[in-house]
């Protein structure tokens, strides 16, 4: 049975996931990185209705990735490091059909550790991406 400070955590990364799963909110957190706006800004450049803006960015500010200060939005630090996850999801999904090979070329030919490692060089270009895959091999 999980514990009441996991579930406690697991809600609280949920409730991340969820502020930035649609692809405006996502727009959202990319745009207050770039350019520190107002909602003026943020709204006009997203094409977003007052209802739509106000109820993401109230969703980002309750889970902590960005603040307001002096009229405009920041990403928090925390925000800093959702954003960079966002980032490395990116460069998953434009290696995906790579990492797939890999994962089936793994599959049907149990690697010894070195041409894993080799493969992985060859296949995926992104060197965090690599790092993540051999950091969780099985």
């Amino acid at each position: 049975m999980l514990s009441t400070v996991h579930q406690d955590e697991e809600k609280k990364v949920s409730d991340v996931l969820s502020s930035i799963s649609d692809i405006k909110s996502l727009q959202l957190l990319r745009a207050i990185s770039l350019l520190n706006a107002d909602s003026d800004i943020l709204m006009s450049d997203l094409s977003l209705t007052p209802k739509g803006f106000y109820t993401r960015m109230n969703r980002l500010l309750k889970v902590g990735v960005i603040e307001r200060r002096n009229a405009r939005y920041y990403l928090t630090s925390f925000g800093k490091i959702v954003l960079h996850a966002q980032h490395t999801i990116d460069s998953a999904l434009l290696s995906y059909w790579k990492l797939r090979a890999l994962d089936s070329f793994v599959a049907t030919n149990g690697l010894p550790v070195e041409e894993f490692n080799k493969l992985t060089e060859t296949l995926i270009e992104d060197k965090e991406l690599r790092s993540i895959i051999r950091q969780h091999k099985d």
